[in-house]
């Protein structure tokens, strides 16, 4: 094996030994390890905002929040219940900053499990005047 082989095969192992990480329990006793991605028009989208937020009362709060990576994958930790997604990013096209969201509104996390994978959040054009309110 030549030395630029034997340097790619120990990439992709360090990458799965970095993947396989957050399922460890070294977060909060109980946590569940969401993974998923963010998409809009079918492709990939990296560098979107993930939050998870709960319901407080009345209103929604952030409990954690990560940030797609490569592929538009991304990890969050959160405890059982039923929680929310919320996703903004962007994506540049025609010389032009065009600002996405999405969401995944009343997702039920179950007690007892350790992970939720596969989890797509569908991102679309915000509406300009809707930036606004966003900021």
């Amino acid at each position: 094996m030549n030395s630029v082989n034997g340097r790619s095969g120990l990439s992709a192992i360090m990458v799965l030994l970095l993947l396989q990480l957050p399922a460890c329990e070294w977060g909060g006793a109980g946590q569940v390890v969401l993974t998923g991605k963010t998409v809009y028009a079918g492709m990939a989208i990296e560098e979107v905002r993930v939050r998870v937020l709960r319901l407080d009362g009345d209103q929604w709060k952030e409990s954690a929040s990560g940030r797609s990576g490569y592929h538009g994958s991304f990890i969050v930790k959160t405890n059982p219940g039923t929680i929310r997604l919320e996703a903004r990013g962007e994506i540049f096209r025609n010389n032009k900053k065009i600002p996405l969201a999405g969401r995944v509104t009343a997702l039920e996390v179950p007690p007892g499990i350790r992970r939720m994978d596969r989890i797509v959040i569908e991102l679309a054009p915000v509406p300009e005047k809707a930036v606004i309110f966003l900021r």
